[in-house]
Formats: C-alpha cells, sequence, structure tokens
C-alpha cells in the first residue's frame, strides 16, 4: 500500500493535531515541534503510523536523548537519522533503534544538486553498511534529468525512499508513492512545507485521486 507520511510541525501540540487530523501516516520532525514528551504520546494517537526523524540541531538540546528513547518507545514504524550526524550519535542512536521495532532509516540529502548515478550507488552502499534497513535519498533537481538518476535507483534496491527537491523534482515526489517503499511526504498546508518542492496533502490527493482526505 502506497503511502504519504505528512510532515509535522506545528509549534504547538494543537498545531500538531489539527496538521494530523484525519491522516493515516505522519512524521514528527523532533527538530521542528518543539511539544514535550506527554504532548507527543498524545499526539501519536492522530496516526496509524509514524515516521520519528532525528536531524542535527535536535541532538543540540540538553534532554534530547531522553525524549527520542521516549518516542522510540512509541513505537514508530521508521526511525529517520541524517547520515551527516556526528559519527559517535548516530552510532548511539543506530544501536537504540536496531533494538526496538523500527525500521531504521539512514537518510542522504543533498541540497545543491543531484550528483551522477554512480556516486548515488556509492552513498547508497555505504548506508547499508553502516546498518539501514531503509535508504532515503533527496536531492536537488537542476533540471528534469535529474529526476531520472534518481529514480532509477528504484532498478538496483527496493528498501528505498528516493525523489528529488526543487520545482524541478516535484514529479518524483509522486512516482516514489509506486516504487521501492512506496511512500512521500507531504506538507500538511501550504504554510508548513519543509523542503524544497514539497507538495501538500491536498495537492498530491487532487493529483492521485485516491481518496486521502484533505485537509
Amino acid at each position: 500500500m502506497s503511502k504519504v507520511f505528512v510532515c509535522i510541525n506545528g509549534k504547538t501540540l494543537a498545531e500538531c493535531q489539527e496538521q494530523a487530523a484525519g491522516k493515516y501516516a505522519a512524521e514528527l520532525r523532533l527538530d521542528l515541534a518543539p511539544i514535550n514528551p506527554l504532548e507527543i504520546k498524545q499526539l501519536w494517537a492522530s496516526c496509524e503510523e509514524w515516521i520519528l526523524t532525528l536531524r542535527s540541531d535536535f541532538t543540540t538540546r540538553s534532554n534530547w536523548k531522553e525524549i527520542f528513547k521516549y518516542c522510540l518507545n512509541l513505537e514508530p514504524v521508521y526511525v529517520d537519522i541524517d547520515s551527516e550526524l556526528p559519527e559517535e550519535v548516530k552510532k548511539e542512536v543506530t544501536e537504540w533503534v536496531k533494538a526496538s521495532s523500527a525500521d531504521l532509516m539512514l537518510s542522504y540529502h543533498n541540497f545543491d544538486e543531484t550528483p551522477e548515478f554512480e556516486v548515488l550507488m556509492e552513498v547508497i552502499s555505504k548506508l547499508k553498511a553502516d546498518g539501514a534497513d531503509v535508504i532515503k535519498i533527496a536531492c536537488m533537481a537542476q533540471e528534469e534529468e535529474d529526476n531520472l538518476i534518481v529514480m532509477d535507483l528504484y532498478r538496483e534496491h527496493d528498501r528505498l525512499v528516493a525523489f528529488c527537491m526543487g520545482e524541478e523534482g516535484r514529479e518524483s515526489r509522486v512516482t516514489s508513492l509506486f516504487f521501492g517503499e512506496k511512500m512521500t511526504y507531504a506538507a500538511a498546508s501550504e504554510y508548513s512545507i519543509v523542503a524544497p518542492g514539497q507538495l501538500t496533502y491536498g495537492e498530491l490527493s487532487d493529483l492521485l485521486n485516491i481518496g486521502f482526505d484533505d485537509e
């Protein structure tokens, strides 16, 4: 089943609940949603499946480990760890995730360009060696042909989420619903977009016409 994960980045519990309302799956951006563990638990009941996402900004908080472990006990489907995290942090978090029921998603982002196919294949090989169950590749598209480079990765790998960012990459965000892990990300609304070229949940619903709830 293809899944759209709505990015949750509200500044209050009420905003986060509004973003998640009526959605099957969501991604909690710990670095962008400054809610406490008790509020996170309330939010968790809003959706059936969750991605718990860890980015470097969040690890600067004094209590980040406590919050992260609390969320891990809520049994997300995936835990997304930025591959650029410091090695010691990535190693520690990887051990926690591997001891949980979640799949470890290691993610590579390139906000400048889309590297050559061979370079991305090397990235995937490294992330697999680092213990990834699922790999996420997100690259900035400078031209339409960049989408083809990223989509070709699906020919070689199944447990993959790959798409392009930017206006030129919007089509690949839809295509990723049909290959690999068969999932994509969407903003709850035009006011909560977290990445260049990200579509809103409503836009995806209109494009696919497969019964997603509109916001």
